[in-house]
């Protein structure tokens, strides 16, 4: 069976030297959650993400793009787990045109190998997807898009920590149940079902 067909997130007859704003995401190869420290189901909830190792190294990465290439500006940046968005704008001299006119895949490839060497491996997918901005709401919903991207995966993960936790707790009191109405006598009389079945419930179910 031949390999499927990836289908290209740039469009072929767009002028990407020209300057404008670019919303872009890299991926992590295999989707590994490689950038943030583990976020563990708790009562003292983090308001945002603590980055790994290897996501301050993008980070880095990230804001050393303009020392590079002076016209390019990152106007916001999320580091996700296993992705990262950029909002990325070339900016133009006076003549209109570009200081320097580095393609966004240029810029992004840089910033890809900077990575790589810094960790002493490559850990981003070869392609990446981008979006041209074309208008001012475009902006805005981007940058909203950006900024609250990180919150909302953090509490899908916390959500999905909690769900683990309570289906947990529900197997544990089945089990603990059967237990009680399936041993032997002795054991019955050696056990308490009124202190098994009367276990408080955790605090996060309440």
């Amino acid at each position: 069976m031949g390999r499927p067909i990836r289908k290209g997130g740039r469009l072929a007859a767009y002028d990407y030297n020209l300057p404008e704003v670019y919303f872009v995401t890299i991926c992590t190869s295999g989707r590994r959650e490689l950038f943030w420290d583990a976020v563990g189901a708790s009562s003292a909830r983090p308001i945002k993400p603590k980055l790994s190792t290897e996501g301050k190294i993008v980070e880095a990465a990230i804001n050393s793009v303009p020392a590079s290439y002076p016209s390019v500006m990152i106007d916001n940046y999320a580091i996700m787990p296993d992705h990262v968005h950029i909002l990325l704008r070339i900016d133009c001299g006076e003549s209109g045109r570009p200081l320097v006119a580095p393609t966004v895949s240029t810029v992004v490839q840089q910033l890809k190998g900077k990575i790589a060497r810094s960790l002493g491996a490559g850990v981003c997918q070869k392609s990446f997807y981008d979006h041209v901005i074309r208008s001012e709401s475009d902006y805005k919903e981007t940058w909203k898009y950006i900024e609250s991207n990180p919150s909302k995966w953090l509490e899908k993960s916390l959500i999905k920590k909690d769900c683990f936790a309570v289906l947990f707790y529900c197997i544990q009191n089945v089990e603990s149940s059967f237990f009680i109405q399936s041993s032997t006598e002795t054991t019955e009389k050696s056990l308490s079902p009124v202190r098994i079945m009367t276990l408080s419930m955790p605090a996060f179910i309440t």
